[in-house]
Parts: structure tokens; C-alpha cells; sequence
């Protein structure tokens, strides 16, 4: 999984080729100043001088030795093709908006009626399905610092750069999604209860995130949702694990814009209660 770094790479390289060098952005520390993970996850990120965030996954510097990364297996699709099922089901009830699937020159006509969600998932289903073989990875890690490892899922396709990276947690046998376990990694809003709907308006000077919107005259756009804008990693240190999510854009609250799009937020979840341990800026220079 080191498609972020070679991506890196390649920016850096047609940054070059500019009539003025590239600077390094960096890491700062909005929240965890003084904590020791805190820092030195912020000295390891910015030892890559990373002229973008980080997104797909979070590198880890191999000199630094108090840090690991997990080791990620995919998915057998055709052995393991009903528990995929299930996970495609879980994410569309809880973090799709329908609304990425449905035409969008029939948006003006969206009433969420149960045809138009059934038109919609039709469409979702087919996105799933013609991703094949992209993405579906699991470790086996202690993912929440119980001291008995876990069947770790990352919905990991975001080298295509159309969709983030969610994370649930399996049990042993990789049939079913575990619940209780999978809350404490799902640190994003579920959609509906979130009552952030399939709409909302263009702020003064925000992106439409679409051509078709201006196409169609539109002063609306779609809610972001955590499918194609969520992206989140692991990474142990001083064998704690801990896991982070970063938004390329945030869902916000009804069209409301936020401080969390952009930012780097770290989780550790122990005794049953996960927290946020850090949370970063990227500062593009």
C-alpha cells in the first residue's frame, strides 16, 4: 500500500519542473501539544516534507522504530463474497448519499421516495460491484488495546481517487461485521441520524464539486459524504494502537462549513472508551 508515496513522488516531481521549487507543507499540532504520541506522529509526518496531506494512508518513517504499521491482506472476493455483501449493505444504510447515485439531471426531482431509493442503490450497487478487486483489505491487529487481536477491515480504494477509506471491524471468522467493535472505529457521524441529508446550499465562494452542477444551473450541491471524502489508517506506537481519519471534505451540518475538512484526527480506543487523542493542520507552504 505505498501508492500515497509513489503518488508523493510524482508531485514533487512536476512541482520541480516549475520555474520555482516546491516547498514542504507540515503538520501542526491543534490539539495534543506536549503528548508523546502527538509529537512524535507530527515529526514523523513531517519528516516526509509532504507538500499535500496525506490521504490514501499515513506513512511511516523507518527510522523511527517506536512506530509500526499493519500488515494488510485482501479479501479472497469470490471465497468471501457474502460478508462483502454485508459490509456494502452496512456502508449504504449508514454513510451513503443516495444522491451520488442517482442521475444527476434528475436532482431538481429528488423527494426521496422509496423508487428513487431503490434507483439509487441499483446505481450503488453497481458502483460496488465494478470495483472488483480494488480495496477489501483486513489485519489482524489489536485494535482496541484489549490485549486479543482483531479482524481490522479498510474499505481502502482511494488509489482510484474517486472514494475515502472506511474501516469496520469483522470477527474471527470474517463472516459478519462485529457492532459493538465497528462503533468505536466509526468516529464520523452516521448520515441519517446526523440529519445531514442528500442536498445542500453553495456557500458564497465554495466549489459546486461538480461541473455538472454549473451545467445544470444548480445552487445546490450534494452532502459530502464519508464514501468518497473519509479516509482512515492505523498505525501502532509503543505497541498502543491508534487509528486517524482525515477528510478530504467534510459533510459539515446542513451546509455549514466546519474546521474539521483538512485536518488529521487520531483516535485510541482502551477500557471500552475511544478518544481523541490529537488532531492536525496542514499547513501547505
Amino acid at each position: 500500500m505505498k501508492k500515497q508515496f509513489l503518488f508523493m513522488l510524482m508531485v514533487i516531481g512536476l512541482l520541480g519542473g516549475c520555474s520555482s521549487p516546491a516547498k514542504a507543507g507540515g503538520y501542526e499540532i491543534v490539539k495534543g501539544k506536549g503528548v508523546e504520541v502527538c509529537e512524535a506522529y507530527k515529526e514523523n509526518l513531517n519528516s516526509f516534507k509532504p507538500v499535500i496531506p496525506m490521504y490514501c494512508e499515513r506513512l511511516v518513517n523507518p527510522s523511527m522504530t517506536n512506530f509500526k504499521k499493519p500488515q494488510w491482506k485482501q479479501l479472497d472476493v469470490f471465497k468471501q463474497s457474502n460478508v462483502i455483501k454485508k459490509i456494502d449493505l452496512f456502508f449504504w444504510r449508514r454513510d451513503a448519499n443516495p444522491v451520488y447515485y442517482f442521475p444527476v439531471e434528475e436532482w431538481k426531482t429528488w423527494k426521496g421516495t422509496n423508487k428513487q431509493y431503490a434507483q439509487a442503490f441499483k446505481g450503488y450497487k453497481a458502483d460496488r460491484n465494478g470495483r472488483g478487486f480494488i480495496g477489501h483489505y483486513v489485519s489482524k491487529l489489536d485494535i482496541n488495546n484489549d490485549g486479543v487481536n482483531e479482524q481490522v477491515y479498510l474499505d481502502n480504494t482511494c488509489s482510484s481517487g474517486a472514494y475515502g477509506v472506511l474501516m469496520l471491524v469483522l470477527n474471527d471468522s470474517q463472516t459478519e461485521i462485529d457492532i459493538s467493535k465497528s462503533q468505536h472505529v466509526l468516529q464520523h457521524s452516521n448520515r441519517k441520524e446526523a440529519g445531514l441529508g442528500e442536498f445542500q446550499p453553495l456557500l458564497p465562494g465554495s466549489s459546486t464539486g461538480s461541473p455538472f452542477t454549473k451545467l445544470f444551473g444548480y445552487n445546490f450541491n450534494k452532502v459530502p459524504d464519508s464514501l468518497h471524502h473519509a479516509f482512515y489508517d492505523v498505525f501502532q506506537f509503543k505497541k498502543k494502537t491508534y487509528f486517524d481519519l482525515w477528510w478530504r471534505k467534510h459533510h459539515g451540518l446542513k451546509g455549514k462549513p466546519d474546521n474539521i475538512a483538512e485536518q488529521l484526527q487520531v483516535f485510541m480506543t482502551e477500557n471500552n472508551i475511544t478518544k481523541e487523542i490529537c488532531r492536525y493542520k496542514f499547513n501547505y507552504e
